[in-house]
């Protein structure tokens, strides 16, 4: 066990503490991973998500990883191989800065994200801590590296309502504001007189609900909601692909996909099956085509398809499509690692 505050280290009896960070490294062929068994329970111990504490040790390390469930439960995982030292050294400095309020120092703090500029697609935000020992309400300044990963901690974070959601009507209404009245000239509607007839009660059963369907409207959704179709679902994935490169010329498409392609393959593809998968890459347009061999290879490295699923597909694929040519690349590649071994 390790002691969240630094000032605790130490001390057997201190009252905050979270499971020592534990790391197992897979040293099997084309899986360099540093697993991280007790993730989830450091993190759950830190009042944060595991996926917050795993974007930091990425960042921290400048690697990717992720979230592995095929064995019916996560596992999260930091491509490469990386000491257990520096981890650990990882989650302590997450510690001093998203859990430790820099105030009073207690850890009975919760953190939000929110807006500062930027622009639609590409917003900038802001890291907030609240605690709730002293009240206060800080700021949290990054260094380094770690700054420009900012608005990817952002996405783990909730964001604290704006001055126009509380506007909206979702905040309850002050007692001490006084209550408007309706225009004379607007209907108004009465809830004891919906769904009454003169002389009927108003409180029985078809009154009642009668009332509560004209008072609530039509804003409850049907539970059973079909399966979206195979075009549904690759429509959808193929516009969160498109969305991530809107307005870009073609160079700066390919350097971004390039970086940061494991950002966007995973979201996209994580209700398609394995065939949609590929259907996907088949049926991506002439500026994402010509970068297939990024996107596969950025697929193969989140294991959304195995070496074996690319080299079946590849060989049966039409040869003439596009992404298909662009991605001769990465699975010349495969191959080429595959007779070393």
């Amino acid at each position: 066990m390790e002691t969240i505050r630094s000032k605790d280290s130490g001390d057997s009896h201190a009252r905050y503490t979270f499971p020592t960070l534990e790391a197992s490294l897979d040293t099997r062929s084309k899986q360099r991973k540093t697993w991280l068994p007790n993730l989830q329970e450091a993190a759950t111990k830190l009042h944060r998500t595991p996926e917050l504490l795993l974007q930091w040790l990425q960042a921290a390390e400048g690697a990717t990883g992720g979230c592995d469930t095929a064995a019916g439960y996560p596992r999260y995982f930091i491509k490469g191989h990386v000491e257990v030292s520096r981890l650990r050294e990882h989650v302590r400095d997450f510690c001093a800065s998203l859990v430790v309020c820099p105030i009073c120092e207690g850890c009975d703090t919760e953190l939000y994200a929110t807006h500062v500029g930027g622009t639609k697609k590409r917003p900038e935000r802001r890291i907030s801590m609240k605690c709730s020992s002293s009240g206060c309400d800080t700021p949290v300044h990054l260094q380094g590296a770690l700054h420009s990963h900012s608005n990817k901690l952002c996405r783990h974070i909730p964001e604290k309502p704006s001055d126009a959601f509380a506007l909206s009507g979702h905040v309850k209404e002050s007692r001490s504001a006084p209550r408007t009245h309706p225009n004379e000239d607007e209907e108004t509607v009465e809830w004891w007189s919906v769904g009454s007839d003169l002389g009927s009660d108003p409180f029985s059963p078809s009154a009642v609900a009668a009332r509560k369907a004209a008072l609530l409207g039509n804003i409850c959704r049907p539970r059973d909601v079909d399966p979206p179709s195979e075009e549904a679902a690759l429509e959808h994935a193929l516009g969160a692909l498109e969305e991530q490169v809107a307005g870009l010329d073609n160079k700066r498409t390919r350097e971004v996909i390039r970086d940061a392609g494991g950002d966007m393959v995973a979201p996209a593809c994580a209700q398609l099956t394995l065939d949609q998968r590929f259907i996907l890459v088949e049926s991506l347009p002439k500026r994402l085509a010509n970068s297939a061999d990024y996107l596969l290879m950025h697929m193969y490295d989140c294991d959304i398809v195995t070496e074996a699923d690319i080299l079946g597909w590849h060989q049966q694929a039409n040869q003439e499509n596009r992404a298909v040519r662009k991605a001769t690349r990465f699975v010349d590649w495969l191959v080429a690692a595959k007779l070393e071994e």
